[in-house]
């Protein structure tokens, strides 16, 4: 199986361990140690630049509602 690279900060795939799909990546690998790691605003400048989706901080809290990253 090949490792993932993550959608958000496209950290080398041995990197992490762990990754799971992010509705705010369309479902792509996102690793959790990154994305949890990750300042808020720069996570919202990150979903926009790599998706082109207009988001907000807002928006990925109520998405993301069980605060596994945040």
């Amino acid at each position: 199986m090949e490792n993932p690279v993550c959608a958000s900060c496209e950290c080398p795939a041995y990197t992490h361990a762990y990754f799971h799909k992010c509705e705010l990546f369309d479902k792509k690998e996102v690793c959790i140690d990154c994305v949890r790691d990750t300042p808020l605003e720069e996570f919202v400048s990150n979903v926009k630049k790599r998706t082109n989706k207009e988001i907000t901080a807002e928006d990925i809290k109520n998405i993301c509602k069980d605060g596994a990253h945040l």
